[in-house]
C-alpha cells in the first residue's frame, strides 16, 4: 500500500505536506507513512484512498483460497437464498 500511495503522489505532483491537508493528517504524517515510522490504519488508510482518488477491487486469490480452504468451517445453519431478505 505504501509503493501505491507513494507512486499516486508522484503521478499527481503532491507534496507530503499537501497530502497531510488533503488527508486531514497531522503535519509530518505522510512522511513517517512513507518512511515506514507509521503503517496505515483505519483512519489514515481511508483518508488517503479519498484524497488521492485511489480505489480498491476485491479479487480472489484462487491461490491462497487453495492453502486456506482447509481451514474453513462450513456452516451449521442453512444459508437464506439470495433475495430472501436481509442481504445487503
Amino acid at each position: 500500500m505504501r509503493a501505491l500511495v507513494r507512486a499516486r503522489l508522484d503521478e499527481l505532483g503532491i507534496t507530503h505536506e499537501v497530502a497531510d491537508d488533503l488527508t486531514g493528517m497531522a503535519s509530518g504524517y505522510t512522511s513517517k507513512l512513507m518512511c515506514g515510522m507509521k503503517n496505515f490504519g483505519w483512519q489514515s488508510l481511508p483518508a488517503y484512498l479519498d484524497a488521492l482518488g485511489i480505489g480498491l477491487v476485491a479479487v480472489v486469490d484462487t491461490l491462497q483460497t487453495e492453502k486456506m480452504r482447509h481451514r474453513w468451517t462450513p456452516r451449521k445453519r442453512p444459508q437464506k437464498l439470495a433475495g430472501s431478505g436481509g442481504d445487503l
